[in-house]
């Protein structure tokens, strides 16, 4: 790695944006461990991600 002060300032401002972009990421993450993974529709069984869009108000 060279000494030039701009690249140094560049690989600060990169690090800086990493750990932002894992932080949402993170953030992300949290948001959808809350979502149900199981439940019924219509009397069938669904043992995977269950989609709450007719429970959400969207307008």
């Amino acid at each position: 790695m060279s000494d030039d002060p701009t690249g140094r300032a560049l690989r600060k401002a990169d690090l800086w944006t990493g750990l932002g972009l894992a932080a949402l990421a993170l953030a992300m993450l949290a948001v959808t461990a809350t979502f149900p993974m199981t439940g019924s529709y219509g009397g069938v069984k669904n043992v995977w991600y269950v989609s709450q869009g007719n429970r959400l108000n969207v307008l």
